[in-house]
């Protein structure tokens, strides 16, 4: 029995469980007293699961009803389960209220409405505020299931009545678009959109779909639809939506009448109430004065605090209080009591555990003691370090929730991991917080982008146009050069073309046709990349042949610091850790380069290997570029490492020279152990007793003179580089055999989301804003990306908060001037850094956890991101605030992607775009910084690509291995003459977006086998239904070019009702070989034909067969001889 299961049978053993579910049924209310921690949650289960009604779970604050709905997510399955969130201030922003937030409302009035015994857990706040009338929702959901007839035109309809916005391609939730017999739909409830397709006027088939590649996932056999205003409001409330239902009810009204209320710490839910009806009162009017002319009044949206708790005064209720306090309601005591923090010291935990036993012993029972641990690797860990320890006796098991607690008259002892060694808890998702956003549009090529012909160099994307040839229509890529020239690129040429990718925000130079400039360019990057490759192999090759000192396996203390860590590890970092585990385990230097963006997780991947080396008896060295960087490392390996026996120093301009003299003194001793440091490490004074491991933070940023130092200090130590520009794993492997490489691209999983909002720059706001964050001791990024006009917005912003101290930065100061701010940033005293994009480049600032964005319209959504991950990386809430004019002065696209900034609050959604910048200056770093220009000159695709082919050069010339092959390596070149009689393109009105038809052709002739066309076909059936001739026949006509490349054919086509073909002269065998070759055709050849001799060439011939298309016959034929 799971301890689970074990902790259930102790609940419905419990003498006073039993009397409050005796209570329950006869309809009285009463206080439970000495229910604490976890106990809370597994009394709700329980008492969901035996009094067979619902009941309604209410909280003081937001944030205590979602760590509690957390723990519940844990125990009960979610059609059980709803979370009902407020709107909270979001409502009254520029782009409305969040729509994970909409999406959890409806969610629980669709639970409510089905009438099934439900958990419902809400705050204070959220009751307080309007909602659609129960009856008319009802009235107007649509209830669809698989096989129902629905009028096609009518379902269009009423989606639109119910509030979707008709788009060409659903990427937010709201949206739908309709393509032939589909409907795409994306429900603000759920995690993906769904495709409902029709056979005529019958539903055949319902399916979640996955929004950035558009394939089908799980079919669905029924949903309800609520109209999207049944919440409340769902966009921005100064432009509110046409079907909005009027707010005229609450959640109560929704509720059934025998529902049950747990009442938790009642003592604060009128206070709770009261401050929210005053502060929101005063946000209503501040939204009227900024937009007179929508009218109302405060009650069209909210309640009032006396009607709620006269709502709450008519139902049966069970307090459960935090504090103790007085009732006249009669009582039970469940004595059960929270647990203590150990803060990663586990001998009271040890010594804890056995008085627990002993006293259990003295009774003759046998305890129920268990530690529950949030992810699997933790639990692996936590189950070697107590059977290392001998603690057998305690169950270890995974579960995710926010605490233990302890039920001494039950012997029951639930710990969790985060008690032991204070680990941060992280927010349970729910279907619609996991949503992901579609980012295709940034991807794709799009009219007016800039792209590459491989062969004639950087050119603007015109679009598709349709052209004809030889009487048959055919689709081409239209680019324009310098002074106006087209270029036309047919199907068979689009492998040739890519998007441009460089740096944001920097802009190419086009180039002319038929110049020769750009042969040039590529001649001259590959010789420069040739260059530094063959260095880095040859090094590479040498280092693998020198002796060096092999560590020992990991030891107990090991697993003890690696269980540790507050956060769970992504699987890039583990895959890291082992393998530099692995290298420093070998009997040659490790040379190992970490590559990932700042707060990936790089600097524990250090601490473990450091450690790792610490414990062998060797010393440490972390060499870093700045004094910001050597305090920040001091603090972290301080830190992670406080309760073991290691001496740290460091190195750095504020020590004097005699603390200097000693501290060099001591390493040369060996009674420092960990020594870090700038270039100031790498004098010769510096002399080392017995250095292990070396760790060099940002490699590209020392100079010539360093590097030379650093070859000769690395010769024989192992040697562990970082660098937070992340590059492609593509590039890795073509790197491969060039230098040992991790790359960390994973964002950590279980950072708390950042709550961002969208808003106008306002005095008063900004001030709150900046003050809230300094009253928590927490310190605030103010970017405003213009150096002009900086120093007016420092100003204005002293003027605004003179109780703060500012500082400005950016890329145009002296060095030592800018280091000097961001040291004093970094150290806490300076609050507010106004500064430009200069902090994406890798400041890691952990305090740093509020962020305000002036003029937040003027970026593209990868700075956005980028900006956005330099705060949350402690446990402490993070604040994201983008200011933006009035909505009417921005774009619609401009606001849909504020608006996805804003509904992506969690560091995975879409990350990947932000990535993209940086992987693209990682590309140019890796062989050193001169090669950024030959990326921007060349397009970061083709920049990789020539670096593959160069590698791949440099290895055959100095007869090394090959290098290993990327998967699906093998490109097959379409070089066959397929003659076609009939139309081969995808139709405009089949798939209507030029940039998905560019899409689907170039993965067509990039197709690299026979099984990714096969692919592709199911997908366009998937997403855009039965194919069209012409679609059918473009299909089939990439098939057969492949067919005939394979089977050596050159030509083949159909004419006067024959099919008539040539092989390829250089591929027909001559002499002896040739009758076995053609014999084995004939043999195989699925029709009989005839072969003439036309000069050099081989040419055959057969009649076509009646009934079957000529393509589907060439077809067969080719497959049959290949």
């Amino acid at each position: 029995m799971s301890v689970i299961d074990t902790i259930a049978d102790i609940f419905a053993r419990s003498e006073a469980v039993a009397r409050l579910e005796k209570a329950i049924s006869t309809g009285q209310s009463i206080v439970l007293r000495g229910c604490q921690g976890a106990a809370r949650p597994f009394l709700a289960q329980h008492l969901r699961q035996h009094a067979h009604a619902s009941f309604l779970c209410l909280f003081p604050g937001a944030d205590e009803a979602k760590h509690f709905y957390d723990d519940l997510v844990e125990l009960l399955p979610p059609e059980l389960l709803a979370l009902f969130t407020p709107h909270g201030k979001q409502m009254w922003n520029e782009v409305g209220p969040l729509g994970t937030v909409v999406g959890q409302r409806l969610n629980t009035l669709n639970i409510l409405l089905r009438r099934e015994p439900a958990l419902i857990v809400t705050s204070a706040p959220a009751l307080l505020e309007k909602v659609a009338d129960p009856v008319r929702v009802a009235g107007a959901a649509l209830r669809l299931e698989r096989g129902m007839n629905y009028a096609f035109p009518r379902l269009i309809e009423e989606l639109v009545h119910i509030g979707y916005t008709r788009e060409m391609r659903v990427e937010r939730p709201g949206e739908m678009a309709v393509r032939g017999g589909l409907i795409d739909l994306f429900l603000f409830e759920e995690t993906h959109p769904m495709r409902i397709e029709f056979w005529g006027d019958q539903i055949e088939s319902m399916r979640y779909f996955d929004i950035e590649s558009q394939r089908s996932l799980t079919p669905l056999e029924s949903i309800v639809l609520l109209p999207l205003s049944a919440g409340g409001l769902y966009g921005p409330a100064q432009d509110p939506p046409f079907d909005q239902l009027p707010l005229t009810s609450l959640l109560t009204d929704y509720l059934p009448q025998d529902v049950k209320l747990l009442l938790f710490d009642n003592i604060l839910i009128s206070n709770e109430l009261e401050n929210f009806e005053k502060e929101y009162s005063v946000r209503f009017d501040t939204f009227l004065q900024d937009h007179p002319s929508e009218g109302g009044h405060f009650s069209a949206f909210y309640s009032d605090r006396k009607s709620i708790l006269e709502i709450i005064n008519t139902i049966q209720t069970i307090e459960l209080n935090t504090f103790s306090t007085q009732s006249s309601l009669p009582e039970i005591e469940l004595s059960t009591l929270r647990n203590h923090h150990f803060a990663g010291n586990l001998k009271p935990f040890f010594q804890e555990v056995e008085a627990h036993h002993e006293e259990a012993r003295q009774q003759g029972i046998t305890p129920l003691v268990a530690v529950l641990c949030d992810s699997q690797a933790q639990t692996g860990r936590l189950r070697d370090l107590l059977a290392r320890e001998e603690m057998g006796d305690i169950a270890v098991e995974t579960l995710n929730l926010s605490e233990g607690f302890q039920w001494p008259g039950e012997h029951l002892f639930l710990y969790t991991d985060r008690e032991l060694y204070g680990r941060i808890r992280l927010r349970k998702q729910d279907k619609a917080s996991r949503r992901m956003v579609s980012f295709a549009d940034l991807l794709k090529l799009q009219e007016g982008d800039y792209v590459v012909h491989i062969e004639y160099g950087v050119g603007i994307f015109q679009g598709l146009k349709q052209i004809e040839a030889y009487g048959r229509t055919r689709e081409c890529i239209q680019i324009e050069y310098a002074n106006g020239d087209k270029l036309y690129v047919p199907l068979e040429k689009m492998d040739q073309v890519q998007k441009y990718s460089s740096r944001d925000g920097y802009v190419p130079v086009l180039n002319k046709l038929g110049g020769k400039e750009w042969d040039k360019l590529k001649s001259r990057t590959k010789a420069r990349v040739k260059q530094v490759a063959e260095q880095l192999i040859k090094l590479y090759a040498v280092r693998k042949l020198r002796a060096g000192h092999p560590f020992s396996p990991d030891s107990i203390w090991q697993k003890e610091l690696e269980a540790s860590f507050v956060y769970d590890e992504t699987l890039d970092q583990l895959n890291a850790v082992n393998e530099i585990k692995v290298d420093m385990e070998k009997p040659v230097p490790m040379d190992r380069l970490v590559c990932g963006d700042v707060g990936f997780g790089k600097t524990e991947v250090a601490v473990r290997a450091a450690f790792k080396a610490l414990t062998d008896g060797k010393q440490v060295a972390v060499l870093v570029p700045t004094t910001v960087l050597a305090q920040q490392h001091f603090a972290t390996f301080s830190e992670r490492l406080a309760k073991f026996p290691v001496r740290i120093g460091v190195l750095s301009r504020f020590k004097n020279p005699r603390q200097l003299a000693e501290l060099i003194q001591q390493v040369g001793r060996g009674e420092i152990d960990l020594i870090i440091g700038t270039h100031r490490l790498l004098s010769q004074d510096i002399r080392f007793k017995d250095l292990g491991l070396l760790i060099i933070d940002e490699e590209q940023k020392f100079g010539v003179l360093h590097k030379e130092r650093l070859k000769m200090l690395k010769a024989n130590v192992d040697t562990l580089t970082l660098s937070a520009t992340p590059i492609p794993r593509t590039l890795h492997m073509a790197l491969m055999g060039a230098r040992d490489m991790s790359l960390i691209n994973t964002p950590p999983g279980n950072r708390l989301p950042i709550v961002t909002e969208v808003c106008r720059f306002e005095r008063d706001h900004v001030r709150e804003v900046i003050l809230r964050e300094v009253e928590r001791k927490g310190q605030i990024f103010f970017i405003h990306n213009r150096v002009a006009t900086i120093s007016g917005i420092y100003q204005l912003l002293s003027e605004l908060v003179p109780e703060v101290t500012f500082a400005v930065a950016h890329g145009q100061m002296e060095g030592p001037e800018l280091e000097k701010v961001m040291t004093s940033f970094a150290e806490g005293r300076i609050q507010c850094l106004v500064c430009t994009m200069i902090i994406e480049s890798g400041i890691d600032v952990p305090n740093a956890n509020t962020l305000i964005v002036n003029r937040a319209d003027r970026f593209g959504l990868a700075q956005l991101y980028q900006l956005r991950g330099r705060v949350g990386r402690s446990d402490h809430q993070a604040y994201a605030y983008f200011l933006i004019p009035p909505l009417r002065k921005l774009t619609r696209t401009a606001i849909k992607r504020l608006q996805t900034i804003q509904e992506c609050s969690h560091l995975g959604s879409g990350y990947k775009i932000a990535m993209r910048d940086l992987e693209i200056r990682g590309a140019g770093n890796i062989f050193g910084a001169e090669q950024s220009g030959f990326v921007d000159a060349l397009g970061y695709e083709l920049y990789a690509k020539i670096i593959e082919e160069a590698i791949k050069e440099l290895r055959e010339e100095l007869n090394l291995a090959p290098q290993p092959k990327v998967e699906d390596d093998v490109q097959v070149a379409i070089e066959s003459r397929v003659e076609m009689t009939g139309e081969a393109f995808l139709p405009p009105d089949y798939v209507e977006a030029a940039s998905d038809r560019v899409d689907i052709y170039k993965r067509l002739i990039e197709a690299k086998a026979m099984p990714a066309i096969d692919d592709l076909e199911r997908e366009v059936l998937d997403r855009f239904g039965p194919l069209p001739e012409a679609a059918r026949n473009l299909l089939d006509y990439v098939r057969i070019k492949m067919l005939a490349h394979l089977s050596k054919v050159e030509e083949i086509g159909c004419k006067d009702g024959k099919i008539n073909g040539k092989f390829f002269a250089a591929a027909v065998p001559k002499g002896e070989q040739f009758r076995p070759w053609i014999g084995k055709i004939v043999q195989k050849a699925c029709y009989p034909f005839e072969l003439r001799q036309i000069q050099n060439s081989l040419h055959f011939e057969f009649k076509t067969e009646a009934g079957l298309a000529p393509l589907a016959q060439i077809k067969k034929f080719l497959e049959s001889i290949i």
